[in-house]
């Protein structure tokens, strides 16, 4: 060590594994002294006293607390329908010790939950870490992803390759101590979200951990700068959780409503997934709402607005609609609201009006530098007038696109020619947007049927 710099030791320390990093620790003060503010970088938060015991310990410590700069609440939860009582590949004791331990762990977390004590020391323990810049929320014990920076389409919508149980996530438990320490053969906590009475709704769903970690930072005052909302699609997974934040963890009292926007005031990072569940997804988005619902209550009475345009310093967003908000407008999100820093928009999986991309773009093309936009699908209008808008960001110098179309009627989409359309922004190529060989579906009388 006495032959190498501290910049190279510590790279070298950046890329062994926290196991190793734990026992290069102990092997001198020098290398302590340098492994201790990697290894204390991140720390978990949880609904479960085991991890909120570790959280608590590490930020009362005078000197690891400094070192922490992310927190990871994971938002795995105890159900009462996940007590089982067969599974015949696991001996009889094993599943009588596992369906104890479920339990247990159970009544644990709803007297937390209830007594609001995961809010208590997860906010004091935020308050003794001033150094936190990042939040990210989970709902599994995953490895979380870089979803503020570079991280490519399928990771994102589909999490890392093989993390459904082959490769090197198919096993992994990279959430709060408790993940690492829970026993094989009890049922697994999952993520589904938390269900509470509505005023219109029989129940809505919410963000525990949302709720939680903005109350936390709102009553610590904390300025965190970066939000990852790390959710898993549920589309390969066996499990009721959904790929975004609940619409629903947005119907909230006047007072919560703040704690929201305190927390959200500092940000100038944000990678987001909104989910919006009971509405038929594929309907016209000019069709009215006969069946008005919580969720839809917070969205008209502009709580989703109050919330992301609080973050008035925002230089980078991404949000990810997941398929469930074809039918709710960009201003149901934002308003018309611009942010003056914004140099960086990622949007995933919407439907939309033409004039909504058009507006968006235009109000911040003084500083738009990056723009992603992946399976997006726009009608009343097309392509070729966006990508005109485009051209005049006079910043741009980065564009990704995939999957892009024109809706042409309710079963059609046109799809986009991803290199021409890039090529027309950046160059003013002039190749075809569209597929010339396209043509329409006509539906049979099967499909209307």
């Amino acid at each position: 060590m006495e032959t190498l710099s501290v910049e190279i030791v510590i790279t070298i320390l950046e890329n062994l594994s926290k196991e190793t990093l734990k026992v290069v620790r102990l092997t001198s003060k020098e290398l302590s002294a340098l492994a201790s503010p990697l290894l204390f970088s991140r720390v978990y938060a949880s609904s479960h006293l085991h991890d909120l015991e570790v959280l608590s310990s590490i930020s009362r410590h005078p000197v690891l607390s400094l070192y922490v700069r992310e927190i990871v609440f994971c938002g795995m939860f105890f159900h009462s329908s996940g007590i089982k009582t067969n599974n015949k590949s696991i001996p009889e004791d094993d599943l009588k010790n596992g369906r104890q331990y479920y339990k247990s762990r159970l009544d644990e977390q709803n007297e937390t939950m209830s007594s609001k004590e995961d809010l208590v020391i997860i906010s004091t323990a935020l308050a003794r870490m001033p150094n936190i810049q990042m939040v990210v929320l989970t709902n599994h014990w995953l490895p979380t992803r870089d979803l503020l920076n570079h991280c490519d389409y399928e990771t994102r919508v589909y999490g890392p390759e093989g993390q459904y149980g082959e490769g090197p996530y198919g096993d992994a438990r990279s959430g709060g101590p408790l993940s690492r320490c829970y026993p094989r053969f009890a049922e697994k906590p999952d993520g589904w979200q938390q269900l509470i009475p509505g005023k219109i709704s029989r129940y809505i769903r919410i963000d525990h951990g949302f709720t939680v970690m903005c109350q936390a930072q709102s009553i610590a005052q904390v300025p965190v700068q970066m939000l990852s909302i790390d959710y898993t699609d549920p589309v390969m997974m066996d499990t009721a959780a959904v790929p975004g934040i609940s619409v629903g963890s947005f119907c909230v009292t006047l007072r919560m409503l703040s704690h929201f926007i305190n927390a959200f005031r500092h940000l100038r990072k944000m990678s987001f997934g909104l989910f919006l569940n009971g509405f038929d997804h594929d309907c016209d988005m000019s069709d009215d709402m006969d069946n008005h619902t919580d969720e839809w209550l917070a969205l008209m009475e502009e709580n989703v607005v109050k919330v992301f345009t609080a973050a008035t310093d925002l230089e980078e967003l991404a949000i990810d609609f997941t398929d469930s908000m074809h039918r709710i407008t960009l201003n149901n999100f934002w308003g018309d609201h611009t942010w003056h820093r914004l140099h960086s928009l990622k949007l995933f999986r919407k439907r939309m009006y033409q004039n909504e991309m058009v507006e968006l773009i235009r109000r911040h093309c003084k500083t738009l530098e990056v723009l992603h936009l992946y399976s997006i699908v726009i009608h009343g209008g097309g392509w070729p007038e966006v990508a005109d808008v485009m051209r005049e960001c006079v910043a741009l110098r980065s564009l990704s696109f995939g999957r892009l179309g024109e809706r042409v009627d309710h079963n059609n989409v046109k799809p986009v020619i991803i290199e021409n359309l890039e090529d027309y922004v950046l160059r003013g190529g002039l190749g075809p947007i569209y597929d010339p060989d396209y043509r329409p579906q006509t539906p049979t009388c099967a499909s209307l049927l």
